[in-house]
């Protein structure tokens, strides 16, 4: 028996198929806070952006929410849930509840699996920011993603 999987079991938030395309970490920050706002904040939560091609946001999904200092990323269902969307190109983001945006070491190994995964799929990864109470880290900004 084969398995069905339908758009309508990816939770989307912040939809805006004819929104403005997506040129820089702050607008990226928006739409991540957005999605995380009403989650526990002393808690890490990973979420994915997905893009049409012109880059304009056509879905976000929190992809885990865990601990203090970490969220599992399954990067299997990162991308599920980016072709199911219909993406072109996906983002990434997660908090540090900690209050600073400085990636960890986990955190590049994570940027760097989701590139490669991206790159096989042929879609393009635009970045991945690092959520701090103040400030951001972007790895697109730092030449480390996109």
């Amino acid at each position: 028996m084969a398995t069905t999987y339908e758009l309508k079991t990816v939770t989307l938030r912040a939809v805006e198929a004819t929104g403005p395309s997506i040129s820089d970490s702050g607008m990226l920050e928006k739409l991540a806070r957005s999605a995380i706002e009403d989650l526990d904040g002393d808690q890490e939560h990973f979420v994915l952006i997905a893009f049409n091609s012109v880059l304009a946001p056509i879905g976000v999904k929190v992809m885990s929410s865990g601990g203090m200092d970490s969220a599992f990323v399954d990067s299997r269902r990162v991308f599920r849930a980016a072709l199911l969307m219909g993406a072109a190109a996906i983002a990434v983001a997660h908090n540090h509840p900690s209050g600073g945006p400085t990636p960890s070491g986990a955190d590049r190994n994570v940027t760097n699996q989701l590139i490669a995964g991206a790159s096989t799929l042929e879609l393009r990864f635009v970045d991945h920011i690092v959520l701090g109470r103040d400030s951001i880290y972007s790895f697109n900004e730092h030449g480390e993603a996109g």
